[in-house]
């Protein structure tokens, strides 16, 4: 199926008529547990997160590496 230019509307209920008429889609099924989320590695400690409050100080520019003005 192709459409023109500005015809994707009609192309997509085209489309959605032709799904609905084969009733290609199953209803989707419980496939058991979600699974726990996976334990920390260690790679970013407490340490090196910054405390509440505390920010990494001024932003940089990316390109030049210099603060970048604030206000």
């Amino acid at each position: 199926m192709y459409a023109r230019f500005l015809e994707e509307g009609k192309l997509l209920a085209y489309s959605y008529d032709l799904e609905q008429e084969l009733q290609v889609r199953a209803q989707p099924s419980f496939q058991g547990v979600v699974p726990p989320p996976p334990p920390p590695l260690g790679i970013c400690g407490e340490d090196q997160k910054p405390k509440h409050g505390q920010g990494l100080g001024r932003p940089r520019h990316l390109g030049t590496g210099r603060p970048v003005p604030v206000g």
